[in-house]
């Protein structure tokens, strides 16, 4: 099992692979790539990663921002890039702690005005995942709350916040990936779906964002739905669908 761990900060690297190699999980085979800080820099390095390798999972783990107290650790499950508003959903494959939604900033966020909804702000999450999407990696993010947005920049809080990342518990991290590999519990085939309702390409592609979006929100599988659903004419279930999304 090929896995990816993707990390942006040097600091993060150095904690996560010293204590990722101390486990010696032999079932996986784990590379690990720094993305570096902020759009450009993620998009670059791990678009050149994925190029050149194939992997089974990506896991990205690092520290964020937080307005308020907040859960020592979170699973990102939504993503709004804070320059354009855009909005992309993570898909669960396995629920391991909180799921939240983050907004992605290009520039470290210093004032609340700049952010609302959302209670957590890092600088590479939208990009990892847009990428991992791309590429149809199946993956986690999961982030570490270190230092509140309206404080001024702490480089000690920081290096702090990095050292915490030795205690994320990597034994059930990893053995829960190695269940949904195995097993293979989250599928994005959804031809299904498609076989029944005969959806165009465009139809089938915005379908998607949605399911993943049902998916991250509610925490149950599509399939599960659509089976409930799907005596309905085409018209009635989306119809049908998108209530029940709006209402999340």
């Amino acid at each position: 099992m090929k896995i990816l761990v993707a990390v942006a900060h040097p600091n993060e690297l150095k904690i996560i692979k010293l204590k990722i190699k101390e486990l010696n999980l032999i079932w996986f085979n784990i590379s690990f790539v720094q993305t570096w800080v902020g759009n450009y820099e993620s998009i670059f390095n791990l678009t050149k990663k994925l190029e050149n390798e194939s992997f089974d999972f990506l896991l990205n783990i690092g520290i964020c921002w937080y307005i308020k107290e907040n859960n020592w650790l979170i699973q990102v499950a939504r993503i709004r890039n804070l320059s354009t508003s855009k909005e992309l959903i993570v898909p669960v494959c396995f629920l391991f702690v909180q799921l939240e939604s983050i907004w992605s900033s290009e520039i470290p966020v210093k004032n609340l005005y700049e952010i609302a909804d959302f209670d957590y702000v890092d600088m590479e999450s939208y990009w990892v995942e847009f990428i991992a999407n791309k590429y149809q990696i199946p993956r986690i993010i999961l982030k570490l709350p270190s230092d509140k947005i309206w404080k001024k920049l702490d480089l000690e809080v920081i290096k702090k916040s990095c050292l915490e990342l030795w205690n994320i518990d990597y034994i059930s991290l990893f053995a829960q990936i190695k269940q949904f590999l195995e097993n293979n519990l989250k599928s994005n085939n959804y031809d299904f779906i498609k076989e029944k309702y005969k959806f165009t390409f465009a139809e089938f592609e915005i379908l998607k964002f949605k399911i993943k979006k049902y998916e991250a929100l509610s925490k149950l599988p599509f399939s599960d739905f659509f089976a409930k659903y799907c005596e309905l004419d085409k018209k009635d279930f989306i119809k049908l669908f998108e209530e029940t999304l709006i209402n999340l």
